[in-house]
């Protein structure tokens, strides 16, 4: 029991939340009063007075300390209670030390800032009244309070709301700022829960500009175009569309965001637009449509209407045909819906697109004859002709789905096609029929031309160019194509008693031989020609020679050509050249089986002297009874060609009248390249000889020679060696000949240090020789 008493003392235990210790000691020692008032205590060892209400009657019942509510007694333990201390309810509890430390009444703030705007008055601690003004731009504050204790609590309330907790010295949430006044307090409850301080904020935030803007910032109907183009200012629109056309979307933007969009079809009901977004589908009527977009400003007065007419045509009547796509091929309109199509050779299949001059017509066909079958309708029309002649209706049905035309296509496939090989002789003499062809490959007609002292080589697409047909060659042609004949010189032979003949520049040996017989002691027989046969003991050798003369001596160049038939292993033989003690196998020891056929691989040269005996041999041995060989053996000769005639040229200078083209022209007097009339500088002449070629001389026939020069050489006409030493020039008018070079290049270059002449450098002839 707890009763007023004069002495001894009742316990309980205080639970007071919030604080460092929660749980503290009550000793109450005596009551002043039994009505209410306080009672002598002490709290955890220092004496204190609890304010208390009334005490309870004798007993174990409940008993209410303090004033107010908040501490009530928890269990019914006699002379001992145990009470709490609710924290929403602290400011009700009033402790007082006696001699010791009194709970702050500190309410006041430190500090009160606002996000936007400021305060007026400047904020003072003293001073709880304020306000503040923002622009309309300012939708939403917050406030920083900070308490001027520590132990003060903060709470905030917005307008009429309800109050919330909020923290010293962080920022509140977002206000929300409704336009004109807002009332924003702040209450401050210092640590003995009884003073409060609130301080007030009269916030006014600025009324907004309402916006007067009705205008669209665009318009834009689904698959059809305005006229004129739009424009925000420009209210009245007109659109013709076709038939086919029943129905749009319409896509219309607002300039502000406040305006509204409303819309109407021929004067029916407005129905609300979403600004950026399109209609749904809106339906056209045949003839005139009226649609309205109204605009209404952010004010609620301002409008603005924009009108479309829109007048939807009836439907076409046109049933016509404005033009053809062919996938090759052409066509030709003859009038009265006749169209004649001319499908080429080379093209296997035909695809043929009808283009209406209504793009709402609609077209289909059938096919007509015994040669093509009715083709399924759909485009476009695919057909697969192989010869003459296939008719074609094309049914054009116009968008009214009544009006309809026919149009008959005659369609022809080319017959094969017939091209020429027209062979000029480029020089030579005789005939050759034009040769004419619709398929190819085909062999090329073998020459008949003929060039005294030259050999025919084969055939070029060029005049001038280089072999690109041997004779009797496959030529896979497609066009029509002139083949001109390439010639080079022929050398002329002497022979022994046989005088064995010459024919267009071409010495021909032909051997012709049964069988070897048995024994290799047995004579192989080899006929000229079939005139006649010599031969010997031993092993078998046929020769043939020929005395360099004048039009023969120099460097020669020779090419042979064998086709033989061999059987078995025993047979052999080899080809040589010789003369005097000096021979050279051309190609040795050969025992190929079957027929076969061998070519020089590349021409043997050797420099002639004249007056000297040279000849060819064939020498054979045979040591099988069963082996056969025979066949034919052909060797021709050649005077190396000057590679440089007429080829392109340039050079370093040159005087007027005397260009570079004179050095290669093939003339050594008269004409002549001719540098700048400079005695001393550098010059240079160079020749493009078309492609790599081997060469073996050099002739230079001087007007004013150089006084020092060099041979360069080169495969790209930009990077330069020099062939040799340098090299002094004779005398002016005179020949220098360089001979056993034996170089690769396409670019020949004689580069002079100077004249021996009075002007410049000069060369009547540039020759270089090779193959």
């Amino acid at each position: 029991d707890i009763k007023p008493q004069t002495s001894g003392s009742n316990n309980a235990s205080l639970v007071v939340l919030g604080y460092t210790t929660p749980t503290v000691n009550l000793n109450v020692q005596s009551f002043s009063d039994n009505n209410g008032g306080y009672a002598e205590a002490t709290l955890n060892g220092t004496p204190v007075q609890v304010g208390f209400s009334k005490p309870n009657e004798e007993g174990s019942n409940e008993i209410t300390y303090l004033a107010g509510e908040g501490i009530e007694t928890v269990g019914t333990v006699p002379e001992t209670y145990q009470t709490t201390y609710a924290s929403n309810e602290r400011e009700l509890i009033s402790i007082q030390d006696d001699g010791g430390t009194t709970l702050s009444s500190d309410a006041l703030l430190s500090s009160l800032d606002l996000s936007a705007g400021s305060l007026s008055p400047v904020f003072s601690s003293s001073v709880i009244a304020y306000t503040a003004a923002v622009p309309n731009t300012v939708t939403s504050i917050t406030l920083t309070p900070v308490k001027d204790h520590a132990n003060a609590v903060l709470q905030m309330k917005v307008n009429s709301g309800t109050w919330e907790s909020i923290e010293s010295g962080t920022a509140s949430r977002a206000v929300s700022l409704n336009e004109g006044v807002n009332t924003i307090a702040v209450k401050v409850t210092a640590e003995n829960t009884t003073t409060v301080k609130t301080y007030t904020m009269v916030i006014t935030r600025e009324a907004g500009v309402v916006s007067t803007n009705a205008n669209l910032s665009s318009l834009s109907l689904s698959g059809i175009s305005l006229s004129p183009v739009f424009s925000n200012a420009q209210l009245s629109y007109t659109v013709s569309v076709a038939n086919a056309v029943s129905s749009f979307s319409l896509t219309a933007v607002k300039e502000n965001a406040a305006a509204s969009i409303q819309m109407r079809v021929n004067s029916g009901n407005w129905i609300p637009v979403a600004s950026g977004t399109p209609t749904s589908s809106v339906s056209l009527i045949t003839g005139s449509n009226t649609i309205e977009v109204q605009v209404t400003a952010e004010d609620g007065t301002t409008v603005q209407t924009y009108t479309l007419a829109i007048t939807r045509q009836a439907p076409s009547s046109d049933a016509s045909l404005s033009s053809l796509g062919l996938s090759a091929g052409s066509y030709e309109n003859m009038g009265d819906n006749h169209f004649e199509i001319i499908q080429p050779y080379a093209a296997t299949t035909l695809t043929i697109t009808p283009v209406t001059t209504s793009s709402y017509a609609s077209v289909s066909y059938q096919g007509s004859g015994d040669n093509m079958p009715i083709p399924t309708n759909g485009l476009p029309i695919n057909l697969n002709i192989e010869s003459g002649e296939v008719p074609l209706d094309l049914i054009i049905t116009a968008e009214d789905g009544t009006t309809v035309q026919t149009y008959t296509l005659l369609i022809y496939k080319e017959p094969a096609p017939v091209y020429t090989i027209t062979y000029d002789p480029n020089g030579g003499q005789g005939s050759q029929i034009i040769e004419e062809y619709s398929t190819s490959p085909i062999n090329l007609t073998p020459n008949s031309f003929t060039k005294s002292g030259y050999i025919f080589m084969g055939w070029s697409s060029t005049q001038g160019g280089a072999v690109e047909y041997s004779d009797n060659a496959i030529y896979s042609g497609g066009a029509d194509i002139t083949l001109y004949a390439v010639w080079d010189m022929a050398v002329t032979y002497w022979y022994d008693s046989w005088s064995a003949s010459v024919t267009g520049g071409n010495v021909n040996y032909t051997a012709t031989q049964s069988a070897i017989p048995d024994s290799s002691t047995q004579t192989l027989r080899l006929d000229y020609n079939n005139n006649g046969a010599s031969g010997g003991s031993g092993v078998p050798t046929q020769i043939w020679t020929f005395t360099a003369n004048a039009s023969t001596s120099g460097t020669m160049y020779f090419n042979w050509h064998v086709s033989a038939y061999h059987m078995y292993s025993g047979a052999q033989f080899t080809l040589q050249f010789f003369y005097g003690a000096t021979t050279v196998d051309l190609q040795p020891n050969i025992t190929t089986n079957g027929w076969f056929e061998l070519n020089s691989a590349a021409p043997f040269v050797v420099n002639l002297t004249q007056g000297q005996a040279y000849g060819f041999r064939v020498i054979g041995s045979n040591t099988d009874s069963n082996s056969i060989l025979y066949g034919t053996v052909m060797i021709y000769g050649q005077v190396l060609p000057n590679l440089a005639l007429g080829k392109e040229v340039a050079s370093s200078s040159m005087e007027a009248n005397f260009t570079p083209t004179y050095a290669v022209d093939g003339a050594t007097t008269g004409s002549y390249w001719a540098s700048l009339n400079d005695v001393t500088s550098p010059q240079w002449i160079s020749i493009n000889l078309g492609a790599v070629k081997t060469v073996t001389e050099i002739k230079l026939y001087w007007e004013a020679a150089a006084t020092t020069y060099r041979i360069e050489t080169s495969n790209d006409g930009t990077n330069w060696t020099v062939l040799g030493n340098t090299l002094t020039a004779g005398a002016n008018y005179s020949t220098d000949t360089l001979t056993g070079l034996n170089v690769q290049t396409q670019y020949v270059r004689m580069s002079a240090d100077g004249t021996k002449g009075t002007a410049g450098v000069a060369l009547y002839e540039f020759e270089v020789y090779g193959y």
